[in-house]
């Protein structure tokens, strides 16, 4: 898993979970997938809670088991379905079910909730862009760069290296180019884009 993969994890983890404490309940907020379901799956032993709900969501979207992400993210969603960052975990999983459509409506959920997300932002762009749309697609990506352009940089890093690891070397330049644009001096977009070049 990729490091920006994980430090989003565990800060949508915290935003999900504010109250977790070094007790039993830190397995389910650590960053790795395996781990994090195990202590989830403790914790909802004794009962539903929305936040062990939502982080074990994502570490089965991790573990890229996105029926049970998505069992956990709608579980939670019964709870309560306010919080934008279910929204954004829900559409990431729709998206790698690559159901486009339901992850651009959850996406668009989560920034309604708060506009100011910008992984809403790319997500949505994301989306947009698997179905053709690539005008809202770039509208997406010009406000996530308005909002955090080192975080779209991140993003479009994590996305060129999965792109890269699935033999697509062609798009994961194309991405690895995107993270540059806004981050000319990411020593790690330049360096994966010259290990796709090389492939």
């Amino acid at each position: 898993m990729r490091l920006s993969a994980i430090a989003a994890c565990v800060a949508l983890a915290m935003s999900l979970c504010p109250y977790a404490k070094a007790d039993s309940r830190q397995d389910c907020v650590d960053p790795r997938a395996e781990i994090r379901v195990q202590g989830c799956s403790e914790v909802l032993k004794s009962g539903p809670a929305f936040w062990a709900l939502a982080n074990r969501a994502i570490g089965y979207r991790v573990l890229r088991q996105f029926e049970n992400a998505l069992a956990d993210a709608n579980a939670a969603m019964r709870i309560n379905a306010s919080t934008a960052g279910l929204y954004l975990e829900r559409g990431f999983i729709h998206l790698g079910k690559a159901n486009h459509d339901l992850a651009a409506a959850d996406f668009s959920e989560a920034v309604r909730l708060d506009p100011r997300l910008t992984s809403a932002y790319f997500g949505r762009a994301l989306a947009y862009e698997n179905v053709g749309d690539a005008r809202r697609a770039k509208k997406d990506l010009e406000q996530a760069v308005a909002i955090d352009r080192a975080l779209v940089g991140a993003h479009w890093l994590q996305h060129g290296d999965e792109l890269r690891a699935a033999g697509r070397h062609k798009d994961s330049i194309t991405a690895y180019d995107r993270a540059l644009i806004g981050n000319p001096d990411m020593v790690l977009a330049n360096y994966r884009r010259g290990l796709a070049h090389e492939a």
